[in-house]
């Protein structure tokens, strides 16, 4: 009856890590359109400044940058140091995007779980809602992590026992 019960309760571990690891590319779905729509409004607002570079300074952005930053107006120049920062802002997301969309999916899993932005993630999670995709990578995941999972509580059940057998009474 007990080696029942240890079967099932296997049983059940291996199914719960595989759907809870199939989550993982949904996750990494929605994470990635939400910083999508991170670059896509950062770079809104990187054009409003350079139409203003397009119409004074020849289409340099820099230059307008520049200008911002040598004013003799504190608030001009820190208008130009975040203009300086939302240029920054759009290449770093920009690569994040793209490493995230144009790699294989063993380098966007490890590109996600290793480059990750806090926010984005925490408002991904708030709002994500679990479902139970059935494409490969999902089903790699899934079952790969089921695999690891259980391996690991087999392998400190084993020791565990191992140890209990040994002591001597």
């Amino acid at each position: 009856m007990i080696t029942f019960l240890f079967r099932l309760a296997d049983k059940l571990i291996f199914a719960c890590s595989a759907v809870a690891a199939m989550q993982l590319p949904a996750l990494m779905q929605q994470y990635t359109q939400r910083l999508a729509g991170h670059l896509a409004e950062a770079n809104y607002q990187l054009e409003q400044y350079q139409s203003i570079a397009d119409n004074h300074y020849q289409s340099n952005l820099s230059s307008l940058v520049v200008a911002y930053r040598d004013n003799s107006d504190a608030a001009i120049r820190q208008t130009g140091e975040l203009v300086y920062q939302l240029i920054d802002r759009v290449s770093v997301l920009t690569d994040k995007v793209n490493a995230l969309t144009e790699k294989d999916y063993l380098t966007r899993l490890y590109y996600f779980v290793s480059d990750i932005e806090p926010d984005v993630l925490r408002a991904t999670i708030q709002d994500f809602e679990p479902s139970l995709p059935l494409t490969v990578q999902a089903l790699s995941t899934g079952v790969a992590a089921a695999i690891i999972v259980t391996s690991v509580l087999s392998a400190l059940i084993a020791l565990g026992h191992n140890a209990v057998r040994r002591v001597p009474v």
